[in-house]
């Protein structure tokens, strides 16, 4: 079984190039994990924004909030190439 963890900051900075749009810092936590099943099949899940953290990613000039916490879950087939 495979376990990735990932955290991702974004400093302050501003949507327009005039600098009158301030964003302000995010931080948001995923995690993704995936368990074999044999050379050409995989299972795996992943949650992005485990912390359901809001943050702007836009205001120009309507404010825009990034992604909430999403889950998503499948199966991965890797398909031999041929020669």
């Amino acid at each position: 079984m495979r376990v990735g963890p990932q955290v991702r900051f974004s400093g302050r900075q501003y949507d327009d190039d005039l600098n009158v749009f301030p964003l302000g810092r995010a931080t948001t936590v995923d995690l993704l994990a995936s368990r074999s099943l044999g050379r050409e099949l995989a299972l795996y899940a992943a949650a992005e924004n485990l912390l359901d953290a809001r943050f702007d990613v836009g205001r120009t000039p309507v404010r825009t909030l990034g992604p909430p916490r999403s889950v998503r879950a499948g199966v991965r087939v890797q398909l031999a190439a041929r020669p």
